[in-house]
Protein backbone atom coordinates (compact mmCIF):
# COMPACT_ATOMS: atom_id res chain seq x y z
CA UNK A 1 0.00 0.00 0.00
CA UNK A 2 1.72 3.17 -0.61
CA UNK A 3 2.41 5.84 1.61
CA UNK A 4 -0.41 8.45 0.57
CA UNK A 5 -2.91 6.25 0.58
CA UNK A 6 -2.80 4.93 4.12
CA UNK A 7 -4.66 7.05 7.09
CA UNK A 8 -2.46 8.87 9.35
CA UNK A 9 -2.15 6.01 12.09
CA UNK A 10 -4.87 4.92 14.26
CA UNK A 11 -6.07 4.62 17.80
CA UNK A 12 -6.26 0.99 18.39
CA UNK A 13 -7.98 -1.06 21.17
CA UNK A 14 -7.94 -0.45 25.11
CA UNK A 15 -4.87 0.26 26.91
CA UNK A 16 -4.20 -3.36 27.54
CA UNK A 17 -5.66 -4.99 25.29
CA UNK A 18 -3.86 -8.11 23.98
CA UNK A 19 -5.87 -9.32 21.27
CA UNK A 20 -4.02 -9.92 17.87
CA UNK A 21 -6.91 -9.85 15.94
CA UNK A 22 -6.50 -8.29 12.40
CA UNK A 23 -7.46 -4.07 12.78
CA UNK A 24 -6.39 -3.48 16.34
CA UNK A 25 -3.54 -2.61 18.04
CA UNK A 26 -2.71 -0.55 21.35
CA UNK A 27 -3.49 3.16 22.02
CA UNK A 28 -1.45 4.90 19.53
CA UNK A 29 -0.37 8.34 19.28
CA UNK A 30 -2.57 11.30 18.06
CA UNK A 31 -1.28 11.30 13.82
CA UNK A 32 0.71 13.71 12.62
CA UNK A 33 -0.82 16.67 12.14
CA UNK A 34 -3.86 16.08 14.07
CA UNK A 35 -5.17 16.70 17.90
CA UNK A 36 -7.45 14.15 19.54
CA UNK A 37 -10.77 16.36 20.21
CA UNK A 38 -12.34 13.42 22.53
CA UNK A 39 -12.45 9.57 22.93
CA UNK A 40 -14.88 7.92 23.79
CA UNK A 41 -13.95 4.03 25.45
CA UNK A 42 -17.46 3.52 26.99
CA UNK A 43 -16.53 3.13 30.14
CA UNK A 44 -20.08 4.43 30.63
CA UNK A 45 -22.82 6.53 28.58
CA UNK A 46 -21.64 10.32 28.57
CA UNK A 47 -25.30 11.33 28.70
CA UNK A 48 -23.59 14.81 27.80
CA UNK A 49 -22.39 13.93 24.25
CA UNK A 50 -24.34 10.84 23.14
CA UNK A 51 -28.52 10.99 23.30
CA UNK A 52 -30.61 7.29 23.13
CA UNK A 53 -33.41 7.10 21.23
CA UNK A 54 -36.37 5.61 23.03
CA UNK A 55 -39.48 4.98 21.20
CA UNK A 56 -38.21 6.90 18.07
CA UNK A 57 -38.67 5.22 14.68
CA UNK A 58 -36.95 5.48 11.15
CA UNK A 59 -38.94 4.57 8.03
CA UNK A 60 -36.30 3.41 6.06
CA UNK A 61 -36.27 0.40 8.73
CA UNK A 62 -38.51 -2.11 10.63
CA UNK A 63 -37.48 -1.33 14.29
CA UNK A 64 -38.58 0.61 17.31
CA UNK A 65 -35.86 2.10 19.04
CA UNK A 66 -35.88 1.31 22.77
CA UNK A 67 -33.54 2.24 25.29
CA UNK A 68 -33.06 -0.82 26.78
CA UNK A 69 -31.38 -2.15 23.57
CA UNK A 70 -28.70 0.06 24.41
CA UNK A 71 -25.95 -1.19 27.39
CA UNK A 72 -22.21 -0.21 28.06
CA UNK A 73 -20.58 -3.05 30.13
CA UNK A 74 -17.13 -3.48 30.55
CA UNK A 75 -16.23 -0.54 28.56
CA UNK A 76 -18.15 -1.49 25.62
CA UNK A 77 -21.25 -0.08 23.90
CA UNK A 78 -23.92 -3.20 22.70
CA UNK A 79 -26.54 -2.58 20.86
CA UNK A 80 -29.01 -5.06 20.31
CA UNK A 81 -31.72 -6.16 17.70
CA UNK A 82 -34.56 -8.33 19.36
CA UNK A 83 -37.62 -9.84 17.35
CA UNK A 84 -40.03 -8.29 19.79
CA UNK A 85 -43.71 -6.91 19.27
CA UNK A 86 -44.10 -3.20 20.57
CA UNK A 87 -47.14 -1.43 19.49
CA UNK A 88 -47.30 -2.18 15.91
CA UNK A 89 -43.68 -3.01 15.44
CA UNK A 90 -42.23 -6.35 15.31
CA UNK A 91 -38.50 -5.48 16.22
CA UNK A 92 -37.12 -3.55 18.54
CA UNK A 93 -33.24 -2.22 18.30
CA UNK A 94 -30.98 0.48 19.23
CA UNK A 95 -29.87 4.10 18.39
CA UNK A 96 -27.58 6.67 20.31
CA UNK A 97 -26.21 10.04 18.34
CA UNK A 98 -24.65 12.96 19.68
CA UNK A 99 -27.06 15.61 17.89
CA UNK A 100 -27.13 18.66 19.41
CA UNK A 101 -24.52 17.25 21.98
CA UNK A 102 -21.33 17.04 20.36
CA UNK A 103 -20.58 17.82 16.43
CA UNK A 104 -17.19 17.60 14.69
CA UNK A 105 -16.08 20.60 12.34
CA UNK A 106 -16.03 20.36 9.07
CA UNK A 107 -12.24 19.18 8.89
CA UNK A 108 -11.93 15.97 10.89
CA UNK A 109 -10.59 12.45 11.58
CA UNK A 110 -13.17 9.86 12.80
CA UNK A 111 -12.33 6.32 14.21
CA UNK A 112 -14.63 3.27 15.35
CA UNK A 113 -13.51 -0.15 16.26
CA UNK A 114 -16.84 -2.63 16.24
CA UNK A 115 -17.98 -5.87 15.54
CA UNK A 116 -21.57 -6.48 13.89
CA UNK A 117 -23.62 -9.41 13.98
CA UNK A 118 -24.24 -11.42 10.64
CA UNK A 119 -27.45 -11.96 10.72
CA UNK A 120 -30.49 -12.16 7.86
CA UNK A 121 -32.16 -8.46 8.12
CA UNK A 122 -29.79 -7.00 10.19
CA UNK A 123 -28.34 -3.92 9.07
CA UNK A 124 -25.54 -2.79 11.39
CA UNK A 125 -24.56 1.00 11.20
CA UNK A 126 -21.46 1.76 13.52
CA UNK A 127 -20.93 4.94 12.18
CA UNK A 128 -22.51 7.50 10.09
CA UNK A 129 -22.83 11.40 10.08
CA UNK A 130 -25.12 13.89 9.70
CA UNK A 131 -24.90 18.46 9.12
CA UNK A 132 -25.63 19.43 12.90
CA UNK A 133 -27.64 22.20 11.16
CA UNK A 134 -30.25 19.50 9.99
CA UNK A 135 -29.80 20.63 6.75
CA UNK A 136 -29.15 18.14 3.46
CA UNK A 137 -25.90 15.61 3.38
CA UNK A 138 -25.45 12.45 5.55
CA UNK A 139 -21.96 10.36 5.27
CA UNK A 140 -21.89 6.44 5.94
CA UNK A 141 -18.91 5.78 7.18
CA UNK A 142 -19.73 1.88 7.54
CA UNK A 143 -22.81 -0.04 6.77
CA UNK A 144 -23.50 -3.84 6.71
CA UNK A 145 -26.40 -5.38 5.35
CA UNK A 146 -28.34 -8.76 6.22
CA UNK A 147 -29.13 -9.35 2.75
CA UNK A 148 -25.36 -9.77 1.71
CA UNK A 149 -24.89 -12.56 4.29
CA UNK A 150 -23.59 -14.64 1.96
CA UNK A 151 -20.77 -12.98 0.50
CA UNK A 152 -20.99 -9.69 3.14
CA UNK A 153 -19.25 -6.44 2.30
CA UNK A 154 -18.52 -3.22 3.71
CA UNK A 155 -20.71 0.04 2.21
CA UNK A 156 -19.02 3.59 2.13
CA UNK A 157 -21.65 6.25 1.22
CA UNK A 158 -22.22 9.81 0.62
CA UNK A 159 -25.91 11.21 -0.13
CA UNK A 160 -27.36 14.44 -1.03
CA UNK A 161 -30.73 15.56 0.20
CA UNK A 162 -33.46 13.00 1.42
CA UNK A 163 -36.36 12.75 -0.13
CA UNK A 164 -37.53 12.67 -4.50
CA UNK A 165 -34.26 12.66 -6.31
CA UNK A 166 -31.78 12.11 -3.30
CA UNK A 167 -28.54 10.86 -5.53
CA UNK A 168 -26.00 8.46 -3.54
CA UNK A 169 -22.31 7.63 -4.23
CA UNK A 170 -21.15 4.32 -3.06
CA UNK A 171 -18.29 1.98 -2.46
CA UNK A 172 -18.18 -1.84 -1.91
CA UNK A 173 -15.68 -3.33 0.07
CA UNK A 174 -16.44 -7.39 -0.05
CA UNK A 175 -14.88 -8.71 3.67
CA UNK A 176 -13.45 -11.54 1.50
CA UNK A 177 -10.75 -8.75 0.56
CA UNK A 178 -10.16 -7.39 3.90
CA UNK A 179 -8.36 -8.90 6.86
CA UNK A 180 -9.58 -10.93 9.50
CA UNK A 181 -13.63 -12.25 9.44
CA UNK A 182 -16.87 -10.44 8.58
CA UNK A 183 -18.04 -10.89 12.16
CA UNK A 184 -14.58 -10.14 14.19
CA UNK A 185 -13.49 -6.58 14.79
CA UNK A 186 -12.65 -4.32 12.27
CA UNK A 187 -11.28 -0.59 12.42
CA UNK A 188 -13.43 2.04 10.53
CA UNK A 189 -11.93 5.52 9.89
CA UNK A 190 -12.17 8.21 7.70
CA UNK A 191 -10.73 11.94 7.16
CA UNK A 192 -12.40 14.94 6.00
CA UNK A 193 -10.52 17.56 4.36
CA UNK A 194 -10.65 19.95 1.66
CA UNK A 195 -12.01 19.28 -1.12
CA UNK A 196 -12.01 15.16 0.13
CA UNK A 197 -13.10 12.28 2.04
CA UNK A 198 -11.03 9.22 2.42
CA UNK A 199 -12.17 6.44 4.48
CA UNK A 200 -10.38 2.84 5.67
CA UNK A 201 -11.25 -0.69 6.58
CA UNK A 202 -8.71 -1.99 8.90
CA UNK A 203 -6.20 0.77 7.25
CA UNK A 204 -7.02 -0.69 3.79
CA UNK A 205 -8.27 2.32 1.39
CA UNK A 206 -11.90 1.47 0.59
CA UNK A 207 -13.65 4.75 -0.48
CA UNK A 208 -12.37 8.17 -1.70
CA UNK A 209 -14.66 11.05 -2.80
CA UNK A 210 -13.67 14.05 -4.08
CA UNK A 211 -14.34 17.99 -5.13
CA UNK A 212 -16.29 17.07 -8.71
CA UNK A 213 -16.02 13.75 -8.04
CA UNK A 214 -19.33 13.48 -7.86
CA UNK A 215 -19.79 15.96 -9.33
CA UNK A 216 -22.48 17.49 -5.94
CA UNK A 217 -20.44 16.55 -3.51
CA UNK A 218 -19.34 20.92 -2.51
CA UNK A 219 -22.36 21.54 -2.79
CA UNK A 220 -22.92 19.43 0.41
CA UNK A 221 -20.05 18.81 1.56
CA UNK A 222 -17.92 21.91 1.41
CA UNK A 223 -20.02 24.47 2.77
CA UNK A 224 -18.33 24.76 6.40
CA UNK A 225 -20.97 22.58 7.98
CA UNK A 226 -20.55 20.90 11.67
CA UNK A 227 -21.05 16.60 12.14
CA UNK A 228 -22.83 14.78 14.44
CA UNK A 229 -22.50 11.49 15.37
CA UNK A 230 -24.72 8.11 14.64
CA UNK A 231 -24.51 4.48 15.69
CA UNK A 232 -27.64 2.53 14.54
CA UNK A 233 -28.87 -1.37 14.20
CA UNK A 234 -31.48 -1.32 12.26
CA UNK A 235 -33.60 -4.60 11.07
CA UNK A 236 -35.46 -5.20 7.71
CA UNK A 237 -36.01 -2.25 5.42
CA UNK A 238 -36.21 -1.43 1.88
CA UNK A 239 -32.31 -1.62 1.28
CA UNK A 240 -31.87 -4.39 3.46
CA UNK A 241 -34.65 -7.09 3.18
CA UNK A 242 -36.38 -8.06 6.05
CA UNK A 243 -35.07 -11.10 8.99
CA UNK A 244 -36.50 -14.88 8.18
CA UNK A 245 -36.78 -17.81 9.99
CA UNK A 246 -32.29 -18.36 9.55
CA UNK A 247 -32.01 -14.87 11.95
CA UNK A 248 -30.63 -15.64 15.06
CA UNK A 249 -32.18 -13.40 17.96
CA UNK A 250 -29.69 -15.12 20.69
CA UNK A 251 -28.10 -12.27 22.83
CA UNK A 252 -24.63 -13.62 21.22
CA UNK A 253 -25.98 -13.30 17.46
CA UNK A 254 -28.16 -10.42 17.54
CA UNK A 255 -25.74 -7.88 19.26
CA UNK A 256 -23.19 -4.80 17.33
CA UNK A 257 -20.35 -4.04 19.51
CA UNK A 258 -18.07 -0.98 19.89
CA UNK A 259 -15.30 -0.63 21.50
CA UNK A 260 -14.39 2.89 21.06
CA UNK A 261 -14.86 5.83 19.06
CA UNK A 262 -12.12 8.69 18.54
CA UNK A 263 -12.14 11.76 17.27
CA UNK A 264 -9.43 14.49 16.31
CA UNK A 265 -9.02 18.13 14.57
CA UNK A 266 -6.47 19.94 12.75
CA UNK A 267 -3.23 21.31 15.08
Amino acid sequence: MDKGDRPNGGAGAKDGDATTEPGTSRRAADPAGWRTLWRDDFTGLDRTRWNVRHYGQAPNQAALFMRENVKVDDGFLHLRAKKQVVQRWNYTSGYIDSNGKAALPDEFRVEVRAKVPMERGLWPGPLWLRPDDRSAGEIDLVEIFGRELDDPATHHTIHTAYGPGREQEVHVKKFSALPGTADGWHTYSMEKTPGSIKMWVDDVPVATFTSGDPSWFDTYYEVGKRWNLRVTLNVGGEWNGMPDHTTDWSASESVMHLDYIHTWVRD
